[in-house]
C-alpha cells in the first residue's frame, strides 16, 4: 500500500502562519463586522463566494454626495483587503440608479473558476448555485422564495416559545445565522450557523469578540 504523503512539520506551520496572518488581516480591517464574518468564512472554506455591498436610497443631492464619497471609500477598502488576502473579486464599481439609489455589490473568491461560475449564476438569476455558493444548506436553497421558505425573523418574535428563543439568543448562533430557512428543515439548517460560530471563535477570537458584542 502506498504510504500517505505528509508535509513537512516546518511546512505545516508555514501554512498555519499564513492563515494565522490572513485571519489578523481580515480582524483589522476597516470593514463592517458582516463582512469580515462574510470574508473570514471564505478563507476558511465555509463558502466559495462572499457577495458583499453597500446601497442607500437618497433624498437629495447632498445626501446623495455624502454616499457616494463614503461608498466608494468602503468599496476601496473591500478591494485593498481582497489584495492583501490573495482573493479575486468582480464588480462594476459604484453605482447612482435614477439618482436616488447609491450604492455597490462585489464578488469575491478564492477561484476563477468559481467566481467565473458565480458571475453566470448571477446574470441568470440561478438563485440555487448561488445560495451553494454562499455556504447555504441545500434543503434551505431549495426552499428559498416558495411557500417552503421560513420568515425567521418573524418566526423568532412570534411563533418560537419563548425559552427556546433566549436559549438561541444566549447561544449567539442567530448572530451567524445568515440565510432564510426552511419551515421544515430549519432546526438541522440551524446546526450550518453553529459550526460556522464555532470555527470562527476558534480560528479568529478578535472577530468573534466583535460579532457576539454587535447588535
Amino acid at each position: 500500500m502506498e504510504k500517505l504523503k505528509r508535509f513537512p512539520i516546518e511546512e505545516r506551520k508555514k501554512e498555519k502562519e499564513k492563515e494565522i496572518d490572513k485571519i489578523d488581516k481580515i480582524e483589522d480591517c476597516p470593514l463592517e463586522t458582516g463582512k469580515k464574518l462574510d470574508l473570514a468564512l471564505l478563507l476558511l472554506d465555509r463558502k466559495k463566494v462572499a457577495y458583499l455591498g453597500n446601497h442607500k436610497i437618497v433624498e437629495n443631492d447632498e445626501e446623495k454626495q455624502k454616499f457616494i464619497k463614503e461608498f466608494s471609500q468602503k468599496l476601496k477598502d473591500i478591494k485593498k483587503t481582497c489584495e492583501e488576502l490573495g482573493f479575486l473579486y468582480n464588480t462594476e464599481g459604484l453605482k447612482v440608479e435614477d439618482e436616488v439609489i447609491v450604492g455597490f455589490n462585489i464578488s469575491i473568491s478564492k477561484s476563477g473558476e468559481d467566481l467565473t461560475k458565480f458571475t453566470d449564476a448571477e446574470k441568470k438569476g440561478d438563485d440555487k448555485t448561488m445560495g451553494l455558493m454562499f455556504g447555504y444548506p441545500e434543503t434551505a436553497v431549495e426552499a428559498y422564495n416558495s411557500e417552503k421558505s421560513l420568515d425567521f425573523e418573524a418566526f423568532l418574535k412570534t411563533e418560537l416559545p419563548e425559552k427556546e428563543r433566549k436559549q438561541l439568543e444566549e447561544e449567539g448562533v442567530i448572530k451567524f445565522f445568515s440565510f432564510q430557512p426552511s419551515k421544515e428543515h430549519w432546526k438541522e439548517e440551524l446546526n450550518k450557523a453553529r459550526e460556522d460560530q464555532s470555527l470562527i471563535k476558534e480560528k479568529a477570537p478578535c472577530l468573534y469578540e466583535e460579532i457576539m458584542k454587535s447588535e
